[in-house]
């Protein structure tokens, strides 16, 4: 570019040169004055970070007894986008996990799943339905928990990406005591409750 640059300036000044005072030059020897372009960059520069308000929340936790059966139990979870901008994250960025928990026993079911990426306003990120689980409570006494909740990797925060800072972390868990479960077991009327 330097190199170029000198190499105009002595064109220039040879011709100036070559013209005496008060005489003009043929068209075809006027000075040269060229034409500078510059390459564009690849990506635009950013005017501003762009405001996006997303808000992935667990709507609800149903448990159904299969058969009317309290200790065949199904359980079904939803995550939904409350936020008024669309959801747009990596797919390793945010985990859903489930977990319940048989309060005799100890045994626990634990599942995780990605949210579903983008996610329009209202839009549902996640749905699950787990497979029929054999006493994942205790029918009698101790019952258990069921509990939900969204977990985010650490460098989302930080990651540039406005549309995957979630909003609203207050909603992103249910979590289901002993208290709710040994009500619903016991309730031989119902064979499905949303909380």
């Amino acid at each position: 570019m330097i190199l170029a640059a000198g190499a105009v300036a002595l064109l220039a000044g040879t011709v100036a040169a070559a013209q005496q005072p008060g005489q003009s030059l043929p068209t075809s020897q006027r000075p040269y004055k060229p034409v500078i372009r510059t390459t564009p960059t690849a990506a635009p520069t950013p005017r501003g970070p762009t405001v996006c308000k997303v808000d992935p929340a667990v709507r609800s936790i149903t448990l159904t007894k299969v058969g009317g059966n309290k200790r065949r139990i199904q359980a079904t979870i939803e995550v939904v986008n409350l936020g008024p901008d669309t959801w747009r994250s990596g797919p390793r960025q945010q985990t859903v996990t489930l977990t319940l928990r048989n309060g005799n026993t100890g045994g626990v079911y634990t599942r995780s799943f990605p949210l579903r990426s983008p996610a329009a306003r209202g839009a549902v990120m996640l749905r699950h339905t787990t497979p029929v689980l054999n006493d994942p409570f205790d029918t009698f006494e101790f019952a258990g928990t069921a509990e939900v909740s969204i977990a985010y990797d650490p460098d989302i925060a930080i990651d540039g990406n406005m549309c995957n800072d979630d909003a609203n972390s207050g909603n992103n868990g249910k979590k289901l005591v002993t208290s709710d479960i040994q009500a619903f077991l016991g309730n031989t009327t119902i064979t499905s409750r949303t909380w």
